[in-house]
């Protein structure tokens, strides 16, 4: 091989060393070489820091922490509804892709799918695409135009959060936000709110609704007009309100729509989709027919899938019947007959793993019935020699059958990649809850083995039934919050597994996004979050807090950040983790930004110091960018340089933090190699890769970034392309 050729790079590419860690060149920063076993504490310490560091940042790990959240929103998005959109935004999908979540023509944003903190303009956009106004819309927007303010009481499921978020977005035209759900009203003052901004209550804690009064409203109402802003508070019909105090402020209830004009809108707004293309659908006789059997408070969310489904049949690519099979709902008692027709203990036991599996491969779900039915036989059948299963007696497509179920294939993401699967689900994807709630609201002794069954699931060692089992039991501490949260919630949290606190957390994203049980869940995280004796409750809710949006992100890092002051590696990590899932949401980027910044120039609190620079090391790790017309996907700093101008000073500012501080100087370094040895993969990677880089020598690093690329260019199999388009740039810029 000639001189200044570049390696061939090595199959199975490892982590390498970065280089030198000591002299003058690499900077004053850098370590010593591993301690002996006798060093000293620093020496022990440094150690124990670059151990956490090794684990806290792998290939493996940033895969399992991208599929984990990816398989929460799934499992709970199986669980609700294809309907149900979680929080439509822009966010870093970890390893996979920075977008936009949701279709062009999903559902619209419905109660308590709208992030605490700032609407992104995409969700107002979607909205106003595909809003159709109720019976009293025009009385909300004219009382938020005339009053400032406003309380909304109308019954979930009827678009409220929805017509809110429009009324506000037509009003306010800076932007609309959405307040935390602990937000005391009495307590609002001129700091808590952004000039010309519209704001959203979602929910309206007791004790803070039965307080206010005309002396409260009045001092409210001059504030917002002060400030240009105006504000909406949803309620419950049954939330108590001293209406006779301040009636004028209030509208009951937003009458109904026609589901033809919510069919209608959403049909214009698909895809090709035109008012003379859904007139001649929405026409066709069979389409009417069924159009016709919606009942008069059948959901918006519910609509808007039905209505996704039918571009599918307009399109010819779907069956009305089975769009029938689908999305047609049983009432009460037909429901209920059809579960009793599950009359054979292995076919109800069947049903009941669906509905906590669907969607999930088949053998996960038949291997999760047969441990319920199991647990069924020993109750029914006490005598072992009773208990004997019949082997031939049915088969798995009649199982399905009965349980108006089907095969599908997909291609699921797992953390060895991207694999065909064959999963098994409901036809109709109102079958999960409905089968949950059913059992467990009729069957009382069934019930109590359900909730063993599903406990004993959260600390199985495969990551899908974890979560799964984590999400059936926050769908039921819907009914049952407090007996689910000391049952399985909790011991969960406490066991300092991490396989069963990732099932906690799950267990808290359905409480967690209801506008009621928000007001109990938020405090309990924040009382674990400063627990002084169980560190394994403070790191579930450190990582709870970070996968949730109930709280603005502001809120969480403040929080986050009280809780860092005093952490061990564990509470670090997971802190570190949180903060990095904030910064994938796009609207939430420069505030996190900014925190760390923060953290890492507070030299009172080195335990927050040291989470800072670990969070700047693992957003590096771990969140990718896919690029049009790349095969690579970009390390997330790369690509926000190039695309994000808006966060290149605070980013540039984090980097250089991560280069120069005690205890992560060669992982910095190695951070940057592995930057390089992407842009050699990727050619169209190494221009900006380039201008990052000279981005950080102008700021102060450039003595030691050129002493790396110099000791780089010379090693065995580095990316030596990479490096000579630094190089160069480095030359023709000056740096």
């Amino acid at each position: 091989m000639s001189e200044g050729e570049e390696e061939p790079e090595p199959a199975g590419e490892q982590e390498s060393d970065p280089g030198p860690a000591g002299g003058e060149s690499a900077g004053a920063g850098a370590e010593a070489s591993e301690p002996a076993p006798g060093g000293s504490t620093t020496q022990r310490a440094d150690s124990a820091a670059q151990a956490v560091q090794e684990q806290a940042v792998t290939e493996e790990r940033a895969r399992e922490w991208s599929v984990a959240s990816e398989r929460m929103s799934a499992a709970m998005q199986s669980l609700l509804g294809q309907g149900y959109d979680r929080a439509a935004a822009n966010v870093f999908l970890g390893p996979a892709t920075i977008g936009t979540v949701g279709t062009s023509h999903a559902a619209p944003v419905e109660a308590g799918a709208a992030r605490s903190g700032p609407v992104p303009r995409e969700v107002l956009d979607r909205i106003g695409a595909s809003f159709v106004p109720p019976e009293r819309y025009e009385a909300v927007r004219s009382g938020i135009r005339r009053n400032q303010m406003l309380f909304l009481r109308a019954q979930r499921g009827s678009g409220r959060t929805t017509a809110a978020l429009r009324a506000l977005d037509g009003e306010c035209r800076q932007g609309v936000r959405k307040l935390d759900p602990e937000t005391d009203l009495s307590a609002l003052n001129a700091k808590d709110l952004e000039p010309n901004h519209g704001y959203l209550l979602e929910s309206l804690a007791p004790q803070h609704a039965s307080k206010l009064s005309t002396f409260h409203t009045e001092r409210i109402v001059r504030l917002l007009n002060e400030c240009g802003c105006r504000l909406v508070v949803v309620l419950d019909p049954s939330s108590f309100l001293r209406t006779e105090e301040i009636q004028h402020l209030v509208v009951d209830g937003l009458g109904t729509v026609p589901a033809r004009e919510v069919l209608r809108r959403h049909l214009c707004w698909s895809p090709h989709g035109s008012p003379d293309e859904a007139d001649r659908l929405l026409d066709r006789p069979d389409v009417a027919e069924l159009v016709g059997e919606l009942r008069p408070d059948t959901p918006r969310r519910d609509l808007a899938s039905l209505a996704t489904l039918l571009v599918e049949v307009g399109a010819g690519r779907l069956a009305l019947a089975e769009v029938r099979q689908r999305y047609s709902r049983l009432d009460d008692s037909s429901f209920a007959a059809w579960f009793a027709e599950q009359s054979e203990l292995d076919q109800r036991a069947f049903v009941i793993a669906l509905a906590v599996f669907n969607g999930e491969p088949v053998h996960l779900v038949a291997d999760a019935a047969h441990r319920l039915a199991d647990r069924f036989r020993r109750i029914e059948h006490p005598r072992p020699s009773d208990r004997a299963r019949p082997l031939f007696d049915t088969t798995f497509d009649q199982r399905l059958d009965r349980a108006r179920a089907e095969y599908a294939e997909v291609i699921q993401d797992t953390v060895d990649g991207e694999l065909a699967v064959r999963i098994v689900r409901f036809r109709d994807d109102a079958f999960p809850r409905r089968v949950l709630e059913h059992v467990c609201g009729q069957y009382d002794q069934a019930y109590d083995l359900i909730r063993t069954w599903l406990y004993d699931l959260g600390t199985e060692w495969h990551e899908h039934v974890r979560l799964r089992a984590g999400m059936a039991v926050g769908l039921l501490s819907l009914q049952h919050f407090e007996m689910m949260l000391g049952e399985l919630i909790m011991p969960w949290a406490a066991d300092g597994d991490e396989k069963a606190r990732w099932a906690a957390v799950s267990a808290l994203q359905i409480p967690l996004q209801d506008p009621n049980l928000t007001l109990v869940v938020t405090p309990k995280l924040k009382h674990w979050l400063r627990h002084r004796t169980s560190n394994p409750l403070r790191v579930t809710a450190a990582h709870a807090l970070g996968t949730s949006t109930a709280l603005s992100p502001a809120t969480v890092l403040r929080d986050l950040g009280r809780a860092a002051k005093q952490a061990d590696w564990d509470l670090e990590v997971q802190i570190a983790r949180s903060v990095a899932e904030i910064v994938r949401r796009d609207e939430a980027t420069d505030a996190a930004f900014a925190t760390l910044l923060r953290w890492i120039g507070d030299g009172d609190f080195p335990a927050r110091r040291e989470t800072g620079v670990l969070a700047v090391l693992i957003i590096s790790t771990h969140l990718r960018a896919r690029v049009d017309g790349c095969a690579t996907k970009w390390p997330v700093f790369v690509w926000m340089h190039e695309y994000r101008p808006e966060h290149r000073e605070k980013m540039i500012g984090l980097v250089r933090e991560l280069l120069n501080a005690p205890r992560f100087v060669r992982r910095g370094y190695a951070e940057i190699l592995r930057w390089l040895r992407a842009a050699r993969k990727e050619e169209t990677m190494r221009l900006p890769l380039a201008r990052l880089l000279a981005a950080i020598a102008e700021a102060g690093d450039g003595g030691s970034l050129r002493f790396y690329l110099n000791y780089w260019l010379g090693e065995r199999g580095s990316p030596k392309s990479s490096i000579k388009v630094v190089l160069e740039h480095f030359e023709r810029g000056g740096v």
